[in-house]
């Protein structure tokens, strides 16, 4: 018979090795890192999803940068877009994006 140690001790562990299985399910395979193959030519850039089933992504083909809407059952190019044209989006953590944009659009309105 264990005593109530030895369970507390059992359980604990027990719950750190579920944690463990999320922590790396959650960071590798549910993200597709793990199985994902990479490519000489082909490098994805960045992803927005629009919808569950719907994003659009750019990816660069040699020095070429493309935009593509990608849906489940198309995969459309947008444009071709340039090096000058992909800066990166700096937001602020506790800048609300939204409420910016709001009172600009009223700000014109007015």
């Amino acid at each position: 018979m264990q005593t109530p140690v030895q369970i507390v001790i059992n359980l604990t562990i027990f719950i750190v090795i579920i944690f463990l299985f999320v922590y790396v399910y959650k960071r590798f395979i549910a993200t597709n890192k793990l199985f994902t193959r990479r490519s000489k030519y082909i490098e994805q850039v960045d992803k927005y999803y629009l919808a569950n089933d719907k994003w659009i992504e750019i990816v660069k083909l040699g020095d070429k940068y493309l935009l593509l809407g990608i849906s489940q059952n198309n995969i459309n190019e947008i444009r071709e877009v340039t090096q000058e044209d992909l800066h990166e989006l700096k937001t602020e953590e506790n800048e609300n994006v939204f409420k910016t944009i709001l009172q600009k659009n009223i700000k014109k309105q007015e």
